[in-house]
């Protein structure tokens, strides 16, 4: 075992017992890395950063298991592949039926059950939205109903670039949350009709 494996793993041993710096220093050696890999699986940069931090999470509270792997760098791409692809399902799930929603609401006459899902559905978007602080929700509302790129943003706040990004980012991992929590009653809704 080289120096830099018998580092690894006794970073991981230590991560193990609950070592919070053993843990940090894995996380800031990986990661780089699986926030790459989430942004290739998903084509998504917050969709990447939501993934990073999903993986160190389960990382954690699965944390027993580090002191048993022999291999940190295909353990982290397995997980990280593992999540990805359930957030894809996710996001195709919810799409599906959103995207349902509005065939339905354009292409059949608007009947009392339809309009009442989208009218559900548009009271928990503007819940979500409304929920977020007063400047990330301009920077979400400049980026959605203006069609503002972040530059654009940027300069229509009078913020830097990399704030008007982390407000958009935060936005959207906001109001996904909020969605997420409330999707089960739109799909309930949507198979009802």
């Amino acid at each position: 075992m080289n120096a830099h494996a018998d580092i690894e793993k006794r970073m991981l041993i230590k991560a193990s017992d609950g070592d919070h710096a053993a843990f940090t220093y894995l996380y800031n050696k990986y990661k780089n890395k699986v926030y790459s890999l989430g942004n290739y699986l998903t084509g998504c940069n917050c969709l990447a950063e939501e993934l990073t931090q999903d993986v160190f999470l389960k990382i954690w509270l699965n944390r027993e298991e580090l002191a048993r792997i022999e291999n940190f760098n295909a353990y982290l791409r397995t997980i990280s592949r593992n999540l990805a692809l359930n957030c894809l399902k996710r996001i195709a799930t919810e799409r599906g039926i959103i995207q349902k929603l509005g065939q339905e609401t354009a292409f059949s006459d608007t009947t009392p059950e339809n309009s009442l899902v989208l009218k559900n559905y548009e009271f928990i978007l503007n819940n979500a939205i409304n929920q977020l602080s007063p400047q990330v929700k301009r920077a979400y509302l400049l980026s959605r109903n203006e069609g503002l790129k972040q530059k654009e943003i940027a300069a229509a706040m009078n913020i830097s670039y990399y704030t008007a990004k982390e407000y958009v980012n935060k936005a959207v991992s906001d109001i996904r949350g909020h969605m997420k929590k409330h999707i089960d009653v739109l799909i309930l809704l949507c198979f009802l009709n």
